[in-house]
């Protein structure tokens, strides 16, 4: 089941958002293991206060957390190009699985729960976007039909700012 995050969750996102820390450090990537410790605690806070914060849980337990969000404005100026030209788009961000439920179809089922949200708020596609070292996101990306569009730099991102973007039609 997924459901919009409460703040009575924020413990549960945090150890998931920490598992996933430690994953990709084990894998040899720097995405969210720079020194600003990007995306922060404060990040999801700010996330469950603006309605954009998505749980999933399974048997009573918060497994895995992503976020829903309108436009992106880094994603105005892609090295590449979107599928379509089209504003009207869902973005999501910080996906993470808790390390007791990895290689469980967690991340698959937010995915599959973000193209129902996108049907249902009338938005056209879906963007998303990923660390050049995380394999293992590009292969579910490709594997659930979204098409790598090129890639984007955050400004604010350090060290590695360069992130591969990706779109889905919906």
């Amino acid at each position: 089941m997924i459901r919009l995050a409460l703040m009575d969750d924020f413990d549960s996102i945090i150890t998931c958002l920490n598992d996933a820390k430690e994953f990709l450090k084990s894998q040899g990537s720097s995405q969210w293991n720079g020194p600003k410790g990007s995306p922060s605690e404060e990040t999801f806070k700010n996330d469950i206060l603006k309605r954009q914060c998505y749980v999933c849980i399974r048997n009573g337990i918060v497994c895995g957390v992503a976020t829903f969000m309108g436009h992106e404005k880094e994603y105005d100026k892609p090295l590449g190009e979107w599928l379509t030209k089209e504003m009207n788009y869902t973005t999501i961000h910080r996906i993470a699985v808790k390390k007791e439920y990895r290689s469980q179809g967690v991340a698959t089922e937010l995915m599959h729960f973000a193209e129902e949200f996108t049907k249902n708020t009338g938005r056209k596609s879906i963007r998303i976007d990923t660390h050049p070292e995380n394999l293992i996101m590009q292969t579910m990306l490709k594997t659930l039909g979204y098409s790598y569009c090129g890639y984007v730099i955050y400004s604010y991102i350090y060290p590695e700012p360069k992130r591969l973007i990706y779109e889905k039609m919906i």
